[in-house]
Parts: C-alpha cells; structure tokens; sequence
C-alpha cells in the first residue's frame, strides 16, 4: 500500500473518530488495506518492507503484549510511522492483509496504532461481526390489512443523526430520498419506533441492500444520545394509500439526492 493510500486511511480513522457517518466506511477500507505487525515469517524477517506472500502453512511470529483479561493483545498498525511511535526504530515488522489478519487472530484482542492520537481496540466479537456477522437490526414482517399503525412526528427531531444518515446516503446513489417518521404497532411494539422510508431510483441487488440496511443502523446508533427501536421502509410510489402515502403527502424528506450539474457547452465538447 502506497504512502498516499495509508494516509488516506489515517485521514478517515480520523473522520470516523469525528462522525459516525464515516465510520462503516473507515471499516471497509481497512479491511482491504495492508496493515503493519510487529513480528517476521519463517521466510522473512529484518527491517524494511516485507513484500513476501505469506504461505498457507508458513509460521509468522507476532508481537503480542500481556492483556488482564484476554491474556494477550497485538497491536496493528495503519503505517510504519505509526508503528514506530509506538514500538521504536528497531522492530522487524511483516506487512499483509488486514482481513487475513483479522481471521488469523480470530479471538485475540487487538489494537490499532496504540501510542498514536487515534488509536482503536478491535475486540473479538466485533471481527466476528465485521467479517462474517449478519446485521440483525431489522426483521422484515407484513402488516396486516387491518392493523392499527399510529404514524407522526417526533416531538424533538433528531438532527444530528439525521445530518450524519444524510453523509452516509450521498454514498448510495440509488437512493432518491428519505424520510423519517415515528411509528407505532401496539400488537408488536412496547413504544415508538423512528422509522426511516426510503425512495430509490434503481433497484439494489441484494447484498448492497444489506451493506445500506447494516449502514444506516450503525450511524442512527452511533449518533443518538437516546438509542430508539429503528424500522426501515422501502417506498412504492404505486401504493396511494396507507403508510406509504403517508410519507409521500404529508412528510418532507430529511434527504435528497443531490441534482447532477448540467454540463456547460465547452464542457460538452471536452467530455
């Protein structure tokens, strides 16, 4: 990995610390960076970098730090620079997939640029999730016809979540619009829910629907000072009725797509 590409990743860590809008994204870029660990392979070791392919049965030695209640931690870091400010000038280091490390230490601790500013602990049960976890934030179910579905506003709106799920959004461009709504089903809820409805231009595949349902819980739950139940709503311009009129009459979207610029007429003739 190029020195320009880790401080790209240094500067989302960064925003991600700042806004959870950007923290979904930080982990997905550092799962396909190359990271730093202290430590060498039976086929390479010594200072420099290590451009060497780790092989399916290769031994590699990494450093690891005593640890109360996990018996050990290993640090990980984002750059040489950041590995240095913790551990010196003198330590052999390997570098390789941050997904691949992530399943060889599966269980073990981890903490990303320990010493730095910006450091982060990696705990077993968030890799897990992170590489193979299924987000079980929202259980789809079907309402029937005669189901009594109270819908409003909330008393206070919840800006901040809603300005960092905007961020997040301008990532989806299939998205047109959303909205927000509070809702109630008594036959299945206790309390209110904050519901989201979203509007799209193209139909998603199936996997990004995931990857967008996984993004927006994480960002309300990371933005909110009161975690509330969250439902999502994908909207059908063809339905006039129901909650799906509902928000196409009476709510105004917290989001919209941004309108392509038209281009100029010399910027025509050079596209």
């Amino acid at each position: 990995m190029s020195q320009e590409a880790e401080l790209k990743l240094e500067e989302l860590l960064r925003k991600a610390f700042e806004e959870p809008a950007y923290r979904a994204q930080f982990l997905n870029e550092l799962l396909d960076a190359d990271i730093y660990v202290a430590g060498n392979s039976e086929h390479c070791s010594g200072d420099g970098v290590q451009e060497h392919i780790i092989g399916k049965d290769e031994t590699l030695q990494i450093k690891t730090w005593p640890h109360e209640e996990y018996e050990q931690i290993i640090p990980f870091f984002t750059s040489l620079d950041k590995m240095r400010l913790a551990l010196g000038e003198g330590e052999h280091f390997v570098r390789f997939s941050c997904r691949v490390f992530f399943k060889m230490t599966l269980g073990t601790l981890l903490i990303l640029n320990p010493e730095s500013e910006l450091q982060k602990p990696f705990y077993p049960e968030e890799i897990q999730e992170l590489l193979y976890g299924e987000d079980a934030s929202f259980k789809a179910y079907t309402l029937e016809e005669d189901t009594q579905i109270l819908l409003g506003q909330p008393e206070e709106q919840p800006d901040y979540m809603l300005d960092q799920l905007s961020k997040v959004l301008l990532n989806y461009p299939a998205v047109r619009a959303a909205y927000l709504a509070q809702m109630h089903n008594p036959a299945i809820d206790q309390e209110p829910s904050h519901i989201i409805a979203l509007l799209f231009d193209d139909v998603l595949e199936t996997d990004k629907v995931q990857k967008l349902h996984q993004h927006i819980a994480q960002v309300a739950k990371d933005s909110s000072e009161e975690v509330k139940p969250l439902d999502l709503l994908h909207l059908d311009k063809k339905e006039k009725e129901g909650i799906h009129a509902y928000f196409f009459n009476e709510v105004e979207a917290f989001y919209q797509k941004p309108k392509e610029k038209k281009k100029g007429f010399f910027a025509k003739l050079f596209s």
